[in-house]
């Protein structure tokens, strides 16, 4: 009951976008513009809200207790898939402090670690390939991987394909992910999954890997990575592209970092929900994709900032309820519509903002509800519009190309007139 509350406040958070969109009622393309952003909210949430059935989630939470490692020294064993042996097997049997078990050929099994201080290696060439069994219906049984209180996991050298998820991984600290390909997990419409990786309070770093092609856009699941509750990911020279309905998602007091990686062709760019925090360094984030897409998101006390990255994407992004987008040190914004609203932030620091020209739709920076817009030593290339108490503060070397236009009692400060003037602000 406790994730469906937390989902009802992120759809509640996601609605506020959508009716605030309306707060221009004189205006029939900010209108339209809304009904559309609206539809497509509710295309998301129609996907979230199957975090909440029986599912992925569920029997990671019910997958019982971690083993207790009573030995000491360190052990290595081989597993060949070929010869239809069992890496779940192989762990289960080893009472050593530390295990290694380096794995040839295609395991078509369910790979369950619920111990500590297990690395995981692929050995041949391009490494080896877990691949859970499907049911009679050809959905996947289980994940490609599930970690359980599996602190210092290591993989390296790995397929992840064709499961729920590529990993799953509940409360296991310290996971480190090298050279393993998450991709083409299909997961299952119905409850939800079909992610390259998905931490349930649990720490990990996943580095020179890939992360793609899982779930699906329509009828919709999945994404990259999903870091919940509590959760702590970074994620380094790592593709994440044509992956389902999310991009990279923090969700619940979770923290991702996402530095040198490519994320383009999700549902959605970056987000961040519900008092977590989202990083993006020295990274691309490109178009999103499918039914219905949207951009980046901050929303419920989030942040998510962008460092001396690119972020390219026609699509609706924004920052809602007490959220805040940062786009600093040589980061260029190239979007068509970025709103703050319900007392939230946009800054720009030491940043480009481009507006794309979407045909019959305004375009530009949008704050409202209480909201703050602020640029220092940017260049802002397009129209700011603050409305209902909302600010602007344009004034240390901020140069806006466009015109800034205020309503219902909002403010604005520059030192440098706008290019297309000021109208109606205090």
């Amino acid at each position: 009951m406790k994730r469906l509350r937390w989902l009802q406040l992120a759809t509640s958070c996601l609605l506020v976008l959508g009716a605030a969109l309306g707060s221009e009622g004189s205006s029939n393309d900010l209108e339209s513009r809304r009904d559309r952003l609206e539809a497509r909210i509710a295309a998301k949430l129609a996907r979230l809200e199957r975090l909440g059935q029986p599912g992925t989630l569920k029997t990671a939470r019910n997958a019982g207790p971690a083993v207790a490692v009573t030995g000491t020294g360190s052990e290595t064993v081989t597993v060949d898939c070929a010869r239809k042996k069992s890496v779940s097997e192989a762990i289960a049997r080893s009472k050593a402090r530390f295990l290694r078990v380096e794995v040839q050929g295609t395991c078509a099994e369910t790979v369950v670690v619920e111990r500590l201080g297990v690395t995981i290696s692929g050995t041949a060439a391009g490494g080896a390939t877990i691949a859970p069994p499907v049911d009679a219906s050809g959905v996947p049984t289980g994940p490609a991987i599930r970690a359980l209180g599996a602190h210092e996991l290591v993989l390296e050298d790995l397929v992840l394909t064709g499961g729920l998820n590529g990993l799953n991984a509940t409360d296991s600290r310290s996971i480190r992910l090298t050279r393993v390909r998450a991709v083409s997990n299909p997961g299952n419409v119905e409850s939800g999954d079909g992610y390259g990786v998905w931490l349930i309070a649990s720490q990990a770093i996943i580095s020179d890997s890939e992360l793609s092609s899982n779930g699906s856009l329509d009828p919709g699941t999945g994404g990259p990575i999903f870091a919940y509750e509590g959760s702590d990911a970074s994620v380094v020279n790592t593709p994440m592209t044509d992956n389902g309905t999310f991009g990279p998602l923090a969700f619940n007091y979770s923290i991702l970092r996402i530095v040198g990686c490519t994320v383009a062709r999700n549902g959605t760019g970056a987000m961040a929900v519900n008092h977590s925090r989202v990083q993006v360094d020295f990274s691309t984030v490109g178009e999103s994709a499918g039914p219905a897409p949207l951009g980046d998101f901050a929303q419920t006390y989030s942040l998510l900032r962008y460092l001396d990255s690119t972020m390219e994407n026609p699509f609706d992004s924004g920052a809602l309820n007490f959220s805040i987008l940062q786009y600093r040190s040589g980061s260029s914004v190239r979007t068509s519509f970025l709103r703050a609203s319900n007392s939230s932030r946009i800054e720009f620091r030491s940043a480009t903002f481009q507006a794309m020209d979407v045909p019959d739709t305004p375009s530009g920076v949008f704050a409202e509800s209480r909201s703050f817009v602020e640029a220092a030593f940017s260049d802002i290339n397009g129209d700011v519009f603050l409305s209902d108490f909302s600010d602007g503060s344009f004034e240390t070397r901020a140069a806006i190309a466009g015109r800034v236009s205020c309503a219902q009692r909002s403010r604005v400060f520059t030192n440098q007139p706008p290019a297309g003037g000021i109208s109606g602000c205090e």
